[in-house]
């Protein structure tokens, strides 16, 4: 599914240095892929946004949450993970007020009169930046057994202990003295 645009208008709340505004909403989202895998969300992602003026730019900080399902990455089995972080952003009302230009790649740029800003994207890659390395259905999952594919959460394996000879690093094993 397509991210769709958030449009925010951060004029006239927004015009006076030190004003602020906090918003909290959900994007909606149904899943995304990052890579090979798919994330289904049960119901999007939830934030809350304080974007605060200050003189120079528009500071938004804030949080966000999401539960996502996919499968596990040790036995394949459905995995629900619950995501949460915090973003942070600088978003500038209008590219001409800002003097450092070789800065301008740490900036938003809001557009148009209104000063709108579409806070999607700036979500979202909070989202994927806060995903976990692996998606585990439970924190101990034991997985699936290279050599049977027996489902280890479920079934125990007589290959899981057994040492293959024919396995190129099964010399190894001789290097260890035996305690």
């Amino acid at each position: 599914m397509e991210l769709e645009p958030y449009f925010y208008k951060l004029l006239p709340a927004l015009a006076d240095t030190g004003s602020f505004v906090e918003l909290e909403d959900c994007l909606k989202l149904e899943s995304f892929e990052k890579g090979a895998r798919c994330f289904v969300l049960e119901n999007g992602i939830s934030f809350r946004l304080v974007f605060t003026n200050t003189g120079d730019a528009v500071l938004a900080t804030g949080s966000f949450e999401a539960i996502a399902k996919t499968e596990c990455d040790r036995c394949l089995d459905p995995a629900s993970l619950d995501i949460a972080g915090e973003l942070e952003a600088f978003i500038l009302l209008e590219e001409d007020s800002f003097e450092e230009k070789d800065a301008l790649d740490d900036y938003l740029l809001a557009e148009g009169p209104e000063g709108c800003i579409d806070i999607a994207p700036l979500v979202f890659s909070a989202l994927i930046l806060a995903l976990p390395p692996l998606a585990l259905c439970k924190e101990d999952c034991a997985g699936i057994c290279p050599t049977c594919g027996a489902q280890l959460n479920k079934e125990a394996c007589a290959c899981a202990g057994a040492v293959d000879e024919n396995h190129p690093f099964a010399a190894l094993k001789n290097l260890m003295p035996n305690e």
